[in-house]
Formats: C-alpha cells, structure tokens, sequence
C-alpha cells in the first residue's frame, strides 16, 4: 500500500481521491505526512478545479471535501469548499423527480451521488437531504437486478452499489447483498486479463469483502466466548 501511495497521480483530483482513499481507509490511524501531502494537494487542485471546473471530476471533488473536512471536530461548515459541497447536493437533489429519480443519468452516476448525499450527511452533521437520499435510494435499489455472472462493463455500476451499502446504518439492512455483489466483483477478477487496470479494481474490491469477512467471523467468536 505504500508503494502504490507513493506511485499516484498527484495532478489530478481523481489521483487525490486515491490517495485520500488508501490514506483515509486503510489501518494507518494516524494520518501523518501523507495526510498532510494530501491536504495540501488538496488546497492546490480544487482551488484550480473551482476556476475551471472538469464535469468528469465532480464526484471527485466532493469525495476530496468529504474525506478532508469529515473528521475535524467541531463545526466543519465554516471551511473553505463546505459552501460548494452543500450547493452541489442541494442542486442533485432539486433534479429529483417525485420518484426520486434522477432522468436520463446512468444509474452507476445515480448511485454514486446517493453515496455523496449521504458522506454530506456525516461528513457535516446535516440531515436536511435526509427524504431525498432515501426516495433516491428506494427508487434505484428496486431496480438494481444482479446478473448471474458479471462481465467488465457492469463494474461500474457493481462497486458503485458495494460502497454505498457499506456505509454503515445509512439505509435500510441488506447483509447479504453486498457480499453477493462482492461474489460478482470477484468472478470479473476471475475472468479478466490478470494485472490490468480491470483486474486490480476487481481485486480490490474482493479482498474488501474477504477483511470483512474475516472480521465478522472474529467478532462473532469473541462474542460467543464473553457468553
């Protein structure tokens, strides 16, 4: 992990959001320099990408401001890009139809933004999207149909619903479901060309679920042996 850390993309908000992502999510508990080099590549490239906005890094940009701000103490609404994230889902969210529908976005988009509103919610404290997350995620939650076996190009849309349902107690519980996604995720490794871009994305995404796995099962022994 520190070997991929030190080889990414530092030009771009979407190589920021990688790195945040090893930083932010992996066992490092103190963040340290890394933090520290992320949040000033921070500072640096959304400052370029409010002056220039990129559509294709949008989502980027919100996980960055998520993933900076959502764990300082205290009242976070009061820094630098808060007013941009909160304008961005107040705006995602007056698209909605009464459905909760969002017409004529590929639902992989869809379920990533309904990730987003949520991060807003826990990142700021603020339930204000609170309805229409969940009309969001009713809609497009009855409408995901998992194939038998899964192929490349449904990977977008597979680890899209596998990251929003792994945030914990935001929806309503679906155990199995994101370990039957992982199993999909899993059989795309198994089938693709090893060491591409497709396969490490697959990868990944298997031993996610293989650690959590793992963790249930130790979690359930230590209970069994306190009673």
């Amino acid at each position: 992990m520190d070997i991929l850390y030190q080889i990414m993309d530092r030009t771009s908000v979407n190589g920021l959001c990688r790195m945040y992502r090893l930083v932010k999510e992996s066992a490092w508990g103190v963040y340290g320099k890394k933090d520290e080099e992320c949040s000033g590549l921070y500072y640096r490239l959304l400052d370029s990408y409010l002056k220039d906005p990129d559509p294709g890094q949008e989502l980027d940009v919100l996980r960055c401001i998520a993933y900076e701000l959502g764990n300082v103490m205290g009242d976070n609404t009061e820094l630098d890009y808060y007013p941009f994230y909160r304008a961005k889902c107040g705006q995602w969210v007056g698209e909605l139809d009464t459905k909760g529908c969002w017409r004529r976005l590929p639902q992989e988009i869809a379920v990533r933004r309904i990730e987003l509103l949520q991060n807003y919610s826990d990142a700021f404290r603020d339930d204000r999207f609170h309805d229409a997350v969940l009309r969001a995620y009713n809609y497009y939650k009855k409408r995901l149909v998992l194939p038998e076996n899964a192929v490349a190009e449904q990977l977008p849309l597979l680890t899209a619903w596998y990251d929003l349902l792994r945030i914990s107690g935001a929806f309503p519980c679906e155990h199995d479901l994101p370990k039957r996604i992982a199993g999909l995720i899993e059989g795309v490794a198994n089938t693709v060309e090893t060491r591409t871009d497709t396969w490490y994305l697959a990868t990944s995404y298997a031993v996610e679920q293989c650690c959590s796995d793992i963790m249930d099962r130790v979690q359930h022994e230590i209970m069994q042996e306190a009673e």
